[in-house]
């Protein structure tokens, strides 16, 4: 999914615009219907008039659009989703935005576009390492490259290129689960262009023998995916360490199931947006 698919997708990027077109032919009327001086010259009222009815014209287009917004959050989403409690706060907030930016636009308006722009950017590089994820979606691929009673040689693959390895580990044990980070944002965060990210952040051994349960093996080794250089390690460790402080933000470490591994085989690593459950699917 595109950003832009995303984006339209969602209902809080309509009820938002929505709002602000609102808030802004709010601001636009108080222009028409306050007058910002008195004159008395015949000249000045009739200019006084065409601005106003000019400024009319600006309210009437923007009620226009902010209308028809209101299809557009039902039908393209899904009109389920409309139904979100959380929608009318995020309608208000960009309404009173919207009114203030027009009645302020210098001592509020420009500021405070000005932050968004910046926080936006920011925020978009802090989330460049957690590659978005919808739906069901392969994540990576484990190859077994060799497996012995107590070891197992694992090459981790890259989901864009399953021929490029990522890391080859030996681990001390016979079954293998991946270790995911997520970071999961509220809708409200649309202009990320994702409510999921991820990024695959090690692998787990478990040790058991063939008559061991699954649920039964005991871990035994741990390999973890070094954090990336440059702007993306500090994304990373911002994250880490304050991801919990930010509204609308979490992250989390999720371990797969364990999948005994077999030599030569593959292995996709599937990622499931809507729970965070993760799955070690055998390749035929």
């Amino acid at each position: 999914m595109s950003y832009i698919s995303f984006v339209v997708a969602t209902p809080y990027s309509w009820i938002v615009v929505c709002g602000l077109l609102t808030g802004i032919a709010s601001g636009g009327l108080t222009r028409v219907v306050i007058p910002r001086f008195r004159v008395n010259r015949g000249e000045d009222r009739a200019r006084r008039r065409a601005l106003r009815a000019s400024q009319l014209t600006r309210v009437m287009f923007y009620l226009a659009a902010a209308v028809a917004c209101i299809p557009a959050a039902v039908f393209l989403p899904g009109a389920e989703r409309i139904l979100d409690p959380q929608l009318p706060r995020f309608f208000i907030a960009a309404g009173a935005a919207g009114f203030l930016t027009e009645r302020f636009p210098r001592a509020f308006g420009i500021p405070v576009v000005f932050l968004v722009l910046i926080a936006i950017v920011i925020g978009l590089g802090l989330l460049a390492p957690y590659e978005p994820v919808f739906g069901r979606t392969t994540v990576a691929e484990l190859r077994a490259l060799s497996v012995h009673q107590d070891t197992v040689r694992v090459e981790l693959l890259a989901p864009e290129d399953p021929e490029v390895a990522t890391a080859i580990v030996t681990l001390n044990g016979n079954a293998v689960a991946p270790v995911i980070t997520t970071v999961e944002l509220h809708p409200g965060w649309f202009v990320f262009g994702r409510e999921v990210g991820y990024r695959i952040r090690g692998l787990e051994a478990f040790a058991g023998d063939e008559e061991t349960d699954d649920e039964q093996l005991a871990l035994s080794d741990s390999f973890r995916v070094d954090d990336p250089v440059g702007w993306h390690g500090v994304g990373v460790r911002l994250l880490r360490a304050g991801a919990d402080r930010l509204p609308g933000v979490s992250k989390s470490d999720s371990v797969g199931a364990p999948q005994r591994m077999r030599a030569l085989e593959r292995y996709a690593v599937v990622l499931d947006s809507a729970d965070g459950e993760i799955e070690l699917i055998r390749r035929d």
